[in-house]
């Protein structure tokens, strides 16, 4: 499920990540312009779910943020392979995130191009961060 983009110029660029720890989750999320200037910064707690739910959580909060935003085209990273397959592979759903993983193709699929891919954790760099300093203090909003 991936729209090709017909270009970089005028993409914009989505990392998330989310992240979770004794009853604490957190999800961040960067959004950045295709010459990689710094659009948004997010960062939110989302007690009581695991890294997964957290995950596909932010996703789904993100990219409906980046809609409100008018932002029509986007590159989507993650570092969660089993949040990109439940989104790019439609029949292999996980139980725990299915609802979440259909609300994101609906919004997804609301984008006039995109394309969501797998990254390693070490290209994920500063949303990872983000979760990370989330998880250390839950006061720290983004």
């Amino acid at each position: 499920m991936q729209r090709k983009l017909a270009g970089w110029k005028g993409c914009f660029k989505l990392n998330f990540d989310g992240a979770a720890r004794q009853g604490l989750a957190v999800g961040g999320s960067v959004i950045k312009t295709h010459n990689g200037s710094l659009v948004a910064t997010y960062m939110r707690n989302l007690n009581g779910h695991s890294s997964n739910q957290a995950e596909a959580m932010d996703l789904a909060w993100v990219v409906h943020f980046t809609l409100s935003m008018g932002i029509r085209a986007m590159d989507i990273e993650g570092d969660s392979k089993l949040i990109i397959d439940a989104v790019t592979t439609q029949d292999k759903l996980n139980k725990l995130i299915e609802g979440i993983a259909r609300d994101i193709i609906r919004l997804i699929l609301g984008l006039d191009s995109f394309c969501i891919m797998h990254i390693y954790k070490e290209g994920n760099g500063v949303v990872n961060v983000l979760a990370t300093l989330g998880l250390m203090d839950s006061s720290l909003k983004c």
